[in-house]
């Protein structure tokens, strides 16, 4: 496995030429950061779409992973056409970054933040889900890149939400190709919504996941605090990942709180991983 940071905050903080992206790579590469997240951005706007470019050979250069997320959008819907627009959207945002960043692992959620749900719907909504899921996943082939469909999580004002179960989750992506479609597991919404622990929940579905949200929270609200600050029991966990031989990305899904600067908050963060996850 291999612990992974947004970009975002070192762009602001370091700058974005070509010189100032390579000693940010190599740094982080130095201090045994392994991947990076892009930010999200607009394949119309051709400025940002040049920079991310220069951010991905800079991180190809310095042997960095790459990791992006797809806009929200409800995938799962059950109306044709709204569900056909949807996934154009999400199919776009597949694309770019699969241009941008050959190999790619890109997060998709099942739905948006408040769906059109009808009583009685789940099971048409799942099979709507591996539907986009498949197309989605056509899409990433000729890049190289994977989709990752995550867990959500259980909100008071959307208790029922699609994908709030990763078993749920393993069953939707069951007969698709695992060369391309595979599982996010956020441990924060993992944390909330789950029936069981965040490593029972991993372990569980080990088989299909292939990418990590990690984040902290003490469960009723997705707070994202640095792990370590909540309640989850990270170290059973990561015990859990190394018996299944996970070798992803643990992407660390938390903003550089006000004051912090990247540079101290990711590695105070690594370090903490480092001990928890027994890694050298």
């Amino acid at each position: 496995m291999v612990f992974g940071v947004a970009i975002k905050p070192w762009l602001k903080q370091e700058g974005e030429s070509t010189e100032a992206l390579a000693r940010t790579c190599g740094e982080l590469a130095e201090m045994g950061i392994g991947a990076i997240k892009i930010p999200e951005g607009s394949p119309d706007d051709a400025e940002w779409v040049e920079t991310m470019r220069r951010v991905a050979a800079a991180a190809d250069e310095a042997g960095l992973r790459i990791s992006a997320h797809a806009p929200a959008h409800d995938i799962s819907c059950t109306d044709p056409e709204k569900r056909a627009a949807n996934v154009a959207s999400v199919r776009a945002a597949v694309e770019m970054y699969g241009s941008i960043a050959p190999g790619v692992v890109i997060a998709v959620h099942p739905e948006d933040y408040l769906p059109a749900r009808e009583p009685g719907d789940e099971k048409a909504r799942l099979a709507s889900c591996r539907a986009s899921l498949k197309e989605l996943g056509e899409a990433a082939r000729p890049f190289g890149a994977r989709v990752a469909v995550e867990n959500m999580r259980v909100r008071p004002d959307a208790q029922n939400r699609t994908g709030r179960f990763t078993d749920q989750l393993s069953e939707v992506v069951a007969d698709l190709d695992p060369a391309v479609i595979g599982i996010c597991l956020d441990t924060g919404h993992a944390n909330i919504s789950e029936k069981m622990s965040v490593a029972e929940a991993f372990a569980r579905n080990a088989e299909r996941i292939i990418h990590i949200h990690y984040d902290d929270n003490v469960g009723g609200d997705d707070i994202h605090l640095q792990p370590g600050e909540g309640n989850i029991d990270f170290a059973t966990f990561f015990r859990a990942m190394r018996d299944a031989r996970y070798d992803g990305i643990v992407e660390l899904e938390v903003n550089v709180p006000k004051g912090d600067n990247p540079r101290d908050f990711a590695i105070r963060n690594y370090a903490y991983f480092q001990r928890v996850a027994g890694i050298a």
